[in-house]
C-alpha cells in the first residue's frame, strides 16, 4: 500500500492540539492505517508527557535562575568580544556581576562562616591556655 504519511510538523502540531477538525480527522484516519505514523506519535507523547522531562527542565530553570550573576557575567564577557565599541562597558559588567555571583554564593557564604568558626575556635583556645 503506497500512503503519504504527515510531515513530522503536522504530528506535533496533532499532538499540541493545533490542528482544526479537518486535519485532525485526517491525522486520526492515517494514525488508525499507519504503525510507523503511532509508533512515532506514541514516543513523542511519552517523551513529552515523562516526569523526567518536566523534572530536567525544572532543574534547569532553577540552576540559571540560582545562578543568574553568572549568566550574566559570562555573556557580557562574551558580548565584550562580539560588540567592541562598548568593550569596556561590558568588561565592566562582566567583573560587578562575576563579583556579585561571587558574593551571593551560598558556598561562599558558607565557607566563610566556617572559616570564622574556625577562627573564633582557635581564639578562644588561645584566650584558655
Amino acid at each position: 500500500m503506497n500512503r503519504i504519511c504527515p510531515s513530522e510538523e503536522m504530528l506535533s502540531k496533532y499532538l499540541s492540539s493545533l490542528l482544526n477538525e479537518e486535519h485532525k480527522n485526517v491525522i486520526e484516519k492515517h494514525l488508525a492505517e499507519c504503525e510507523k505514523c503511532r509508533k512515532l506519535l506514541s514516543e513523542a507523547y511519552d517523551i513529552i508527557s515523562s516526569r523526567n522531562v518536566k523534572e530536567f527542565v525544572f532543574s534547569l530553570t532553577k540552576r540559571i535562575t540560582r545562578n543568574k550573576w553568572l549568566f550574566i557575567s559570562s555573556l557580557s564577557m562574551i558580548l565584550s568580544f562580539f560588540i567592541q565599541d562598548y568593550f569596556f562597558q561590558f568588561l565592566i559588567i562582566s567583573l560587578v556581576s562575576g563579583l556579585k555571583w561571587i558574593l551571593d554564593s551560598k558556598t561562599n557564604r558558607t565557607l566563610i562562616l566556617i572559616k570564622d568558626a574556625w577562627k573564633n575556635k582557635d581564639h578562644n583556645k588561645q584566650n584558655v591556655a
